[in-house]
């Protein structure tokens, strides 16, 4: 049964903007919502700044190919220091 504090209705008054609304809609009632909630509405903001971004693969493995150049630089730092390349890869 839906608790009647967590249904929005259509005919909100006047005065309730719409970030009101929806945060009446998505109010913690057990524990796992108190802590789902930050998660959402971070990830509902966070949507937001997405649009018009790529994630085509071509798009996700430019956007990898600078954290790749890092790993094999720490490797070769590390054989520079003494370290085996099996143990560095490590």
């Amino acid at each position: 049964m839906i608790e009647t504090d967590r249904l929005i209705s259509p005919a909100s008054a006047p005065s309730d903007n719409a970030e009101e609304v929806l945060d009446r809609a998505i109010r913690p009632k057990t524990l796992a919502d108190y802590v789902g909630q930050p998660v959402v509405v971070e990830m509902r903001d966070r949507v937001k700044d997405w649009q018009g971004v790529s994630l085509s693969p071509d798009a996700v493995t430019r956007a990898l190919e600078p954290a790749v150049d890092a790993l094999k630089d720490a490797i070769s730092a590390l054989v520079a220091l003494g370290y085996k390349p099996q143990e560095a890869r490590r």
